[in-house]
């Protein structure tokens, strides 16, 4: 999270590379694909973009003021809900499974409130409820602060990662990098989008 941000500041405005994400994800969103899941939505920017491709998308946001303005720039989209949840090791399991689910700079958050061991857990349950992951963590840190990486490392990393807890049943179909945000204290951070095939977990 950008603490450089004002309270009444949307997020995703900072964000320097949302259409190029966009672009870049919807290659791999085929005719088969009907539902989706945001996971940790923000201000709904992947929820609506996702809805207008014609998918049947539930954003999910923690942030009281973030879920409001999802709902209040994109809720009137018949192909959008948002639900105002915080998820937890606990409730993680009753997600919804969908074709395509969206974990975009998420699950750093879980390893800061749950520790790593869970947050592995979890990310392995979203996969495992879902056939396509789009899956992005922090370029600039391998799982936690406690042990920064230059970006360059972070798909190597993360590859290794992500093959390892989904025991090979997991097919990484690509990965790029994106800049982060336009300003404050994360312009020099780019971070690493996984497409990962999941159906065969």
């Amino acid at each position: 999270m950008n603490n450089d941000r004002q309270p009444d500041e949307p997020y995703c405005s900072l964000r320097a590379d949302n259409e190029e994400r966009w672009s870049f994800i919807q290659q791999y969103l085929e005719d088969h694909h009907r539902s989706a899941l945001d996971i940790g939505c923000a201000e709904g920017y992947f929820t609506n973009a996702a809805a207008e491709f014609g998918l049947e998308v539930t954003g999910i946001e923690m942030d009281e003021d973030r879920y409001r303005r999802a709902e209040a720039e994109f809720g009137a989209n018949e192909n959008c809900q948002f639900r105002l949840q915080r998820i937890t090791p606990e409730n993680v399991s009753e997600l919804p499974s969908t074709d395509v689910t969206f974990l975009l700079t998420i699950q750093h958050h879980w390893v800061g409130a749950y520790g790593i061991e869970e947050a592995t857990r979890m990310l392995k349950v979203v996969g495992q409820k879902t056939s396509l992951l789009l899956y992005e963590p922090p370029g600039t840190m391998y799982l936690s602060k406690a042990d920064p990486i230059h970006p360059a490392e972070s798909i190597s990393k993360y590859r290794s990662y992500l093959l390892d807890i989904f025991d090979g049943t997991a097919t990484i179909r690509d990965v790029e990098l994106f800049d982060h945000v336009n300003e404050g204290e994360y312009t020099d951070r780019r971070d690493p989008l996984f497409v990962i095939d999941t159906a065969d977990i």
